[in-house]
């Protein structure tokens, strides 16, 4: 049998992982890391992900799939950069009042629990999964931040101006295809609105990137 691996150019592969091994703790805005999360329910069995340039990446559960992650430095730093911006989800868009939002962090779950069952259970990125989704779960019960906020922890001064990235008609537009998703019985109606969803994402991931790349200068 024969498999595809697809040709790097070693030196852009060693600066790559040189920079992203020195940028471990970037900065994920809360909606888009949310929603990457919950697309993983349509996504293969056995995908991972990793984090690149301020936004979420799908890692194929391919043949591949662990060389690659090797070599940009994936580990389990990925999975500890999400607790983060789901806390602040929960700040920012108010279960208490929107069923949009409850949903949201609802479907937020079964993207976690998919990507948990790539793991095994004696591991410490498991248990920090399942960590997340107990939290979720307590939250969307309690709505209690303060059980999981660290308020001496310092955060970044360009977090709460992302959150003018999405106004409430785009978020709406998301919530709209993913029920579309959900509802349809059609294959490949389903992937046009998971493409949509993606699509968007990206748009504002790279919008995310370049206002932090532009204001970092500034501090």
């Amino acid at each position: 049998m024969e498999f595809f691996i697809p040709k790097l150019n070693v030196l852009n592969i060693l600066s790559f992982n040189y920079n992203n091994m020195n940028n471990r703790n970037l900065i994920l805005e809360p909606f888009s890391c949310i929603m990457r999360i919950i697309l993983l329910e349509y996504k293969p069995n056995g995908t991972k992900i990793s984090i690149q340039n301020n936004s979420i990446l799908y890692n194929d559960p391919t043949f591949y799939q662990g060389i690659l992650r090797s070599f940009y430095g994936d580990n389990r730093e990925d999975i500890h950069n999400l607790y983060s911006p789901i806390l602040k989800g929960f700040e920012w868009y108010n279960i208490q009042d929107s069923n949009m939002n409850r949903y949201f962090f609802e479907k937020l779950i079964i993207g976690l629990e998919k990507l948990n069952s790539v793991y095994d259970e004696n591991t410490i990125i498991y248990h920090s999964i399942s960590h997340y989704i107990t939290m979720i779960k307590d939250l969307l019960e309690t709505n209690d931040l303060t059980k999981f906020k660290d308020i001496s922890k310092q955060e970044s001064p360009l977090i709460d101006n992302l959150k003018n990235i999405w106004d409430n008609d785009e978020i709406y537009i998301i919530y709209k295809n993913l029920n579309y998703i959900n509802n349809s019985e059609d294959e490949e109606l389903k992937n046009t609105y998971i493409k949509s969803i993606e699509d968007i994402l990206s748009y504002k991931e790279k919008q995310v990137e370049n206002y932090i790349n532009n204001s970092s200068t500034s501090y």
